[in-house]
């Protein structure tokens, strides 16, 4: 188990490791490639999941808007239904009003006919 250290001519320092030393630096070495590759595998596999989540998520907001498409066509057309609704009991109270007369002074009111 050595180091040796030198001086090289330009001021670096150099140095040999012994066969002990090598064994060690060559294990840590591999154990940092390891490591490596398992936090790559990890973030990978998250990436993939959150992936998948933010596509359900699309697939839902689409169902979702073609869901709120039919209804505001559905809804479209409330105040126009309204509008009939309000003309068919003017039409109805007009029909009571003009039975009512036609019997005016009798004894039978119009039967059925209410609001």
């Amino acid at each position: 188990m050595t180091v040796e250290t030198e001086r090289a001519s330009d001021g670096h320092v150099t140095f040999r490791l012994g066969p002990v030393e090598r064994w060690v630096v060559g294990l840590g070495a591999a154990a940092l490639v390891a490591g490596g590759y398992r936090i790559y595998a990890t973030f990978s596999d998250r990436m993939d999941a959150q992936s998948k989540a933010q596509q359900d998520t699309v697939t839902q907001l689409a169902v979702m808007n073609s869901q709120l498409a039919v209804m505001n066509t559905q809804l479209a057309d409330v105040p126009g239904l309204s509008m009939r609704i309000t003309k068919l009991e003017t039409n109805q109270a007009e029909l009571i009003r003009r039975v009512g007369r036609l019997e005016d002074g009798g004894s039978t009111k119009a039967k059925g006919w209410t609001r």
